[in-house]
């Protein structure tokens, strides 16, 4: 699975104009006259017309690395690329855990193809700069998700579907809407498709000889289908299921040698997935929602009326088979709230949590949904609440009562009409000096009456790293590339195949262990076995260092530069002029820090 898919946070946000200051060094945001505020339904009108530059995302994966070794292995490198490209405006990137995501923005008019061809270029360029094991996907040209059509999927009155059948019903949807003209892309929350689980056991893989990596590579060369039968033995049983893979040779031992199947070595499960993002209709269970994003530059009108036209005409068709479809329309608002990063291997926690309390502090009869990708970092969810918009008094009534749930942080509430987010950002190449000033910064806003709420976006989480040693690494023959590879196995769940079962293309997952990622101690890891070039095995703590450390859960670029973001929550726009004049007075940066606002 591709570990962008679970980051469906920020569905439907309004995207709204903000009057960016002058950058400041030392002396802190300039203190220059300011131009007339403008009203928060001036500041919405502007962003509705003028249409947004052009802009390519690039999704850079590399399974097993941690985010300092994506900044700087891939994210660095590509940077470095791109920037020469003509026309960029912008260059923005995320580093984070296993991938990087890179947005260049281009300066108005300049051809969106033009730009896709451009960028193709440069990547074929830097292929020898990035390691071999690093996979780049350009993303679909999307329109903003706050032009987008909603709709969720759940089990009818009588609960008769099942994941599996709410997951091939999103399969059916997506063939359909990918034939509407003018659909880019459909993106779905609390989708649980069918999966095969293979959960190897690690001692016996040993006890054959064999590694992670080994293993991994001997199911990607399995057949989707028909007799199984690996490394020159074929078993002759039949079957494209799960009998045949668990029928699947995949060394021999003994003398005289015999084989070793798939099931000597693993258990093999056919179930339901865990959720990448968890999708919840408050006081009616767990849903699947499901995001239409049209095209960037169609007639977003258009879309939406095929769009909404072709779902509804599903809603009778569904009803017999026990599913419930509902086509909703855009949130009148949307709050994004956060929690801090529950204890390694327990992400579950703060999410139900949240879930028990949430409806306590919601107004009385509230249609909402909830919407939280599952990671190991901080819990960042988004509540779509439907109805009426919100006046700025309910507003703030409403963060005071979501401010009272513990651990919970507001980070942004919109309703339609009401501007009320604000962001700063932090420049400097030393990240940790970057956070500390954005916690002070953060620290000295929240003194400005007016000023409901402020925090740094760059949240320090604890992670499992694996770091290798070079010396050994090269003394053994060994390359990172590989290192990577195991250690991703070691660390995640990883689709290593596709299989027809039943008919149905469904994923192969492979998992090292019988726990999953974040709750097996370092020393466990350490036993992993990593191939030799020359045969044999290696455990992994004889080549890495693998810690449990808190670090930054992404590492974000603002045109090459390392960068922290500061969300401000203020009861009116104007009052950033104020914030202005306090932080001018108070903050003192180092040389070469940056201070302004986005």
């Amino acid at each position: 699975m591709h570990p962008h898919a679970s980051a469906l946070g920020l569905l439907l946000s309004a995207t709204l104009a903000c009057t960016p200051t002058a950058p400041t060094t030392s002396s802190g945001p300039e203190s220059a006259p300011a131009p007339s505020p403008k009203s928060a339904q001036e500041e919405i009108d502007e962003a509705v017309k003028v249409a947004p530059p052009p802009s390519i995302t690039l999704i850079a994966e590399a399974p097993g690395r941690d985010p300092s070794e994506i900044e700087s292995m891939v994210t660095t490198p590509l940077e470095a690329a791109l920037r020469s490209i003509s026309g960029v405006a912008r260059l923005e990137s995320r580093s984070s855990a296993g991938s990087a995501t890179l947005t260049i923005t281009f300066d108005p008019g300049v051809e969106i193809e033009r730009a896709r061809a451009a960028v193709f270029e440069r990547l074929n360029e830097t292929r020898s700069s990035i390691p071999d094991d690093v996979t780049t996907i350009l993303a679909a040209d999307l329109a903003s998700r706050s032009r987008s059509t909603l709709f969720t999927l759940s089990p009818g009155t009588d609960r008769g579907a099942s994941p599996d059948m709410l997951a091939t019903v999103v399969d059916e949807l997506r063939r359909e809407l990918r034939q509407t003209p003018g659909v880019a892309a459909i993106e779905a929350c609390g989708e649980r498709p069918p999966q095969v689980l293979i959960a190897a056991d690690p001692q016996r893989l040993k006890a054959y000889a064999l590694t992670p990596l080994a293993l991994r590579r001997a199911l990607q060369a399995a057949p989707p289908s028909g007799p199984p039968g690996l490394v020159g033995v074929v078993d002759g049983a039949q079957g494209a299921g799960i009998e045949g893979l668990e029928s699947l040779v995949i060394t021999t031992a003994g003398e005289p040698p015999s084989p070793v199947y798939l099931r000597d070595l693993a258990s093999i499960s056919l179930a339901p997935a865990q959720p990448e993002c968890d999708a919840l209709h408050l006081g009616a269970g767990e849903v699947i929602v499901g995001v239409v994003r049209p095209h960037r530059g169609a007639d977003e009108a258009t879309v939406r009326a095929a769009v909404e036209t072709l779902l509804r005409g599903q809603i009778e068709r569904l009803s017999p088979r026990g599913v419930l479809l509902q086509v909703h329309p855009p949130p009148a608002t949307t709050i994004h709230v956060e929690m801090p990063a529950p204890p390694l291997g327990e992400a579950s926690r703060s999410l139900e949590e949240l879930r028990r309390t949430l409806p306590t502090a919601l107004p009385g009869g509230s249609q909402a949904l909830l919407l939280a990708p599952r990671d190991e970092g901080p819990v960042d969810a988004e509540i779509l609440l439907f109805g009426a918009p919100m006046g700025p008094d309910a507003l703030r009534g409403l963060e005071e009562r979501l401010a009272q749930l513990p651990g919970l942080h507001v980070r942004d509430i919109q309703s339609l009409g009401v501007a009320s987010r604000q962001r700063l950002r932090i420049m400097g190449d030393d990240l940790e000096l970057a956070y500390e000033l954005a916690q002070e910064v953060a620290r000295l806003a929240e003194t400005v009456p007016g000023v409901l709420g402020a925090k740094p976006r760059t949240a320090m989480t604890p992670e499992l790293t694996v770091h290798g040693r070079r010396d050994a690494l090269a003394r053994l023959g060994l390359t990172s590339e590989e290192l990577a590879q195991t250690a991703a196995l070691a660390l995640h769940d990883v689709e290593v195949a596709r299989r027809l079962i039943d008919g149905r293309d469904v994923p192969v997952i492979l998992r090292i262990g019988e726990r999953t990622v974040g709750h097996r101690p370092p020393e466990a890891l350490g036993s992993i076995q990593l191939p030799l070039p020359g045969g044999g095995a290696v455990p992994l703590h004889a080549v890495a260092d693998i810690r449990l450390q808190t670090s930054p859960h992404g590492i974000h670029h603002t045109d090459g530069r390392r960068s922290v973001d500061i969300d401000l929550r203020l009861a009116e726009p104007e009052i950033r002029a104020a914030v202005d004049r306090l932080l001018a007075a108070k903050l003192i940066l180092p040389r070469g820090v940056v201070l302004t606002w986005e």
